[in-house]
């Protein structure tokens, strides 16, 4: 069948020819300008989810780089303090072997006291350095400096978490070095259902007051914590509210967790002081959450009444044989049967070595003097035992300590002390040169890590551009041929368009 075709029609099929064209000359021209070919997801749907894809990684792999720059940074900072620590023990080893011997009198012993009170004071500033907000040695603890001076001598406030960065999918690294493992013990004790709230935060303790807790179901009651409560009283309290939520110790053994029971829930958990209290918030219990609130750590003081099995933040201390040297009298200690801080400290007082054992001031070490207060105990560690270490009196853990003890003995014209904290000082030494080896392949890794994602961040970065740029030269040479096109196409239908009957009578 012959179809007529009509001038309209030809108009038509023209004009979209020429829109066409157009729309060709206009998209060659946009990849000129732009330099891409992909400038919307029209352009290319498959490409561009690629494109898209591949700039969201090299996105987080740049903030992982970052990430890794700042933990190397970091960590080469507690690096270079570790080692400044490490030259202060082993300055102080060498003036305990020349003072140890019995030709330097009680006038020079003095005036190395000084020396070594000097090298304390500049550890002091080592172990409290900070590296931009954070502190290096402080654990999580940023508020305060991890070592303060006490009457019981420097004693570690700091906490015992590790800060820890991602520095790839699902790889952390610890980048802060906890104090308690380098310069002062910690005995890190958890808590069970007789720990005494008046314990917490390192004995402050927790006021007594009210706890206003709101179930899912949006019922509330008002908990009364006396101060004199026990972990346990605290909990058989909160399970005693009638509102179905559950208090016990976490999972971690260091605090109070509450969870709410209550079927078709509907809201949160909410647990909060009542009035101007602050007995929830002292607790670590206070917060909003879907079904459990976690409680913070305790940071409980140890007394003498403290399990061993508590202590090392619930791993507990395994105690072997010290061997003690004050004065005159030295003899080998055994821990037999004990199983609490105070057998520990009856065991010292009771050894017969003239031991005055006793908490320190915050709570977290022990420490030793002697009953006469003429001569400076020395407990050591044997063999591969860490008891000393451990339990803050001396060893490898406790750089202060064992610093001050020279000191004191110096002070004292004390040569047998002098003599045995050689041996503490250079087992000092060789734990801090094991730390800098950990912080050493820590920095190893951050830096190969680095490594590999720059080259990843790269091609991906070379991978974007295969597929979004454009080729300059075929865009061209393609809108050279649009826009002859189009050319062409505008004189051929002016050509083939004739005048009509409207043409004439307008």
């Amino acid at each position: 069948m012959v179809m007529r075709i009509t001038n309209n029609m030809k108009t038509q099929n023209a004009k979209n020819n020429i829109f066409r064209i157009t729309e060709m000359v206009n998209n060659a021209q946009e990849r000129l300008i732009t330099g891409k070919k992909v400038n919307r997801p029209s352009d290319d749907p498959i490409g561009m989810r690629q494109i898209m894809t591949l700039r969201t990684d090299g996105a987080k792999q740049g903030q992982f780089i970052r990430n890794s720059e700042y933990s190397a940074n970091f960590l080469s900072h507690a690096d270079s303090v570790v080692d400044s620590l490490q030259k202060l023990a082993g300055e102080a080893r060498s003036l305990a072997i020349q003072q140890a011997n019995y030709l330097p009198n009680q006038q020079q012993r003095v005036s190395s006291a000084n020396q070594v009170d000097l090298w304390i004071s500049e550890a002091f500033s080592l172990a409290n350095s900070t590296f931009g907000s954070r502190h290096v040695f402080g654990g999580q603890n940023s508020a305060t400096d991890p070592l303060q001076n006490s009457a019981s001598g420097a004693i570690y406030v700091g906490d015992n978490q590790e800060i820890t960065v991602e520095v790839n999918d699902g790889n952390n690294v610890g980048i802060n070095l906890v104090g308690s493992d380098v310069f002062a013990a910690d005995l890190n004790a958890d808590i069970d259902s007789n720990t005494l709230i008046s314990n917490f935060h390192r004995g402050s303790g927790v006021s007594a007051g009210q706890v206003s807790i709101t179930n899912r179901l949006g019922a509330t009651a008002n908990v009364t914590i006396g101060a004199g409560y026990t972990v346990g009283q605290v909990i058989s309290a909160v399970n005693s509210s009638g509102l179905n939520v559950t208090a016990s110790i976490n999972s971690t053994g260091d605090g109070i967790s509450i969870t709410d029971s209550n079927a078709n829930p509907t809201g949160n958990l909410l647990i909060q002081d009542v009035g101007t209290g602050t007995t929830a918030r002292e607790l670590g219990i206070i917060g909003n959450a879907v079904q459990s609130i976690d409680g913070i750590k305790a940071q409980t003081g140890v007394t003498g009444s403290t399990a061993l099995t508590l202590l090392n933040g619930g791993s507990g201390i395994t105690l072997s044989d010290v061997s003690v040297l004050n004065g005159a009298a030295s003899g080998t200690i055994s821990f037999t049967g004990a199983t609490t801080v105070q057998d520990v400290l009856d065991t010292f007082n009771n050894a017969g070595l003239n031991l005055n054992a006793t908490l320190n001031s915050a709570g977290n070490g022990l420490q030793i003097s002697s009953a006469t207060g003429s001569t400076v105990p020395v407990v050591l560690d044997i063999g591969t035992g860490s008891t000393a270490s451990d339990l803050g009196l001396g060893g490898a853990k406790n750089f202060f300590a064992v610093m001050t003890s020279l000191k004191t003995a110096l002070e004292n014209n004390d040569a047998r002390a002098a003599s045995g904290l050689v041996e503490s000082l250079g087992a000092v030494s060789g734990h801090l040169s094991s730390i800098r080896g950990i912080v050493g392949s820590r920095v190893n890794m951050v830096e190969s890590n680095v490594d590999a994602l720059t080259i990843t961040k790269e091609n991906a970065a070379e991978l974007v551009a295969l597929t979004e740029n454009d080729d300059f030269a075929a865009s061209a040479t393609d809108l050279a041929a649009y826009e002859t096109a189009l050319n062409a196409s505008l004189a051929t239908t002016a050509r083939i368009i004739q005048p009509s009957l409207v043409d004439f009578l307008r």
